[in-house]
């Protein structure tokens, strides 16, 4: 079994048959080399500097599309079934397959934290092989360019750049978000995330001396508000109003002293709208391509992510190539955490597709009432327990998981690895602010948010 075991005693002994036959084979061709002409030479540095000069007039061209809106944003104030053509257009290749690419680009080779995934170090020479997994991206991206991209380059895309999976988005098309509980809110560009696509294509680009050209899919799929509130508004009607027949509220969970009516409960359905919108994403798109994703992991678009997010670690360096567990973060447990969940394909299943269909249910059969759809509570009882009980995958914390919340003033709560819910081992006490700032490569300001929650604000110079 290969559960429980390091990587590297998992492809120890592969890479160094890899590299003893990489150095036979060099010695091969030291012998049997002749000399090469100058004008041989010559003309092999043109090709080079000709396609370097086409891959940067490529770069530059996308960058130009991104940038391409004018002050009024006219890019995303038209219906989302055309902002979806824009940048299906932009990124559709050759084979019209819905956004695969030929990745072909060089790694940032920057210093890292020893605190982060240093994979920037070295390049690999040979992808581990494992069952198609995919990464899948969901909700509002808040200040997505200058705060969450960064931690999800480092933290995400590194280490599961061997895997070579496949990546896929829903967002939600929404310029502001206006200040309340949650932060003193602020403007939003949602094209920042199409930004990713670059990200991957640079990152999970293998080396060009292997000869190899890996295709990765990485694919979009949104709403707008209006187009959120015609799909979900009778459903969330039904969850304002509805009472018991003692009078109070069925699904609306009174009882939890964080939730305000009805804000909570909307925010509550466009998170689980958009989880179910990117696993049924994924799901059309690897049927039409014949492709079964094995592992598949769900991350948030509106975090910064502060640790290594690899999508096979049960903790650190031990590894479930078995697939056979479903893993949740350890901290800010109310019970569970809900915020994350990579797994085999079943249990991620269960946990992105069944909270609608299941809700009903759960509130008039929970034992405690006043806490219907209070989202921890409704994915300890009604999500996790099937997926153990049912598919026999067990559930369980990775205590070395951190990701801080990001607002959009560009702020992140630094306290929420930290809460009396469970903290990340090792995070307490720790100079938090200063990890941020890491990340980010520019000064952050600390302040006192509301009682628990302490915020590191990250004003752009």
């Amino acid at each position: 079994s290969m559960n429980g075991t390091s990587r590297s005693e998992r492809f120890g002994q592969h890479q160094q048959q890899q590299q003893q036959q990489q150095y036979q084979h060099r010695l091969r061709n030291q012998k049997s080399a002749t000399t090469t002409s100058r004008s041989s030479s010559n003309n092999l540095v043109r090709i080079f500097l000709i396609v370097g000069i086409i891959f940067n007039a490529i770069q530059c061209l996308q960058s130009l599309y991104l940038a391409a809106q004018d002050g009024d944003g006219v890019l995303l104030s038209s219906a989302s079934a055309s902002f979806r053509s824009l940048f299906n257009d932009f990124t559709e290749d050759n084979d019209n397959n819905g956004g695969d690419f030929d990745a072909a680009a060089d790694i940032d080779d920057g210093q890292s934290p020893r605190l982060y995934h240093n994979a920037t170090k070295v390049k690999a020479t040979d992808p581990i092989h494992v069952p198609p997994c995919a990464l899948c991206f969901f909700g509002l991206p808040r200040s997505y360019k200058t705060m969450v991209l960064p931690s999800i380059k480092q933290n995400v895309l590194m280490p599961n750049r061997d895997y070579q999976c496949d990546v896929y988005v829903h967002f939600y098309i929404q310029h502001e978000e206006a200040s309340g509980r949650s932060g003193s809110g602020g403007a939003i560009d949602p094209t920042e995330i199409l930004e990713l696509r670059h990200a991957v294509q640079k990152i999970f680009e293998e080396d060009v001396t292997i000869g190899k050209s890996p295709r990765i899919i990485v694919s979009y799929v949104n709403n707008t508000d209006e187009e959120f509130w015609q799909m979900r508004g009778d459903a969330i009607k039904k969850y304002e109003t509805t009472k018991d027949e003692n009078g109070k509220y069925l699904y609306y969970p009174w009882k939890a002293r964080t939730y305000h009516y009805p804000t909570t409960l909307h925010n509550i359905v466009k998170q689980w709208h958009s989880i179910e919108a990117v696993w049924n994403h994924m799901e059309a798109t690897s049927k039409r391509l014949g492709k079964t994703y094995e592992r598949v992991a769900m991350l948030r678009n509106d975090v910064m992510y502060m640790t290594p997010v690899d999508i096979y670690e049960l903790e650190h360096e031990k590894y479930d190539f078995d697939n056979r567990h479903a893993i949740i973060p350890d901290f800010a447990r109310f019970p569970v955490n809900d915020r994350m969940i990579y797994g085999p394909r079943e249990a991620v299943k269960m946990w992105a597709t069944q909270r609608f269909p299941l809700i009903d249910n759960h509130v008039v059969t929970y034992p405690e009432p006043g806490f219907g759809m209070h989202s921890e509570r409704f994915l300890n009882h009604t999500i996790l327990t099937p997926i153990q009980n049912d598919f026999g995958i067990e559930v369980r914390t990775n205590p070395d998981i951190c990701f801080f919340p990001v607002r959009a003033d560009q702020s992140t709560w630094i306290s929420d690895c930290t809460t009396t819910g469970g903290a990340t081992r090792g995070f307490r006490g720790k100079p938090l602010m200063k990890y941020v700032e890491r990340i980010l490569g520019r000064p952050c300001v600390k302040s006192k948010l509301r009682q628990r929650v302490v915020q590191a604000h990250c004003p752009l110079q």
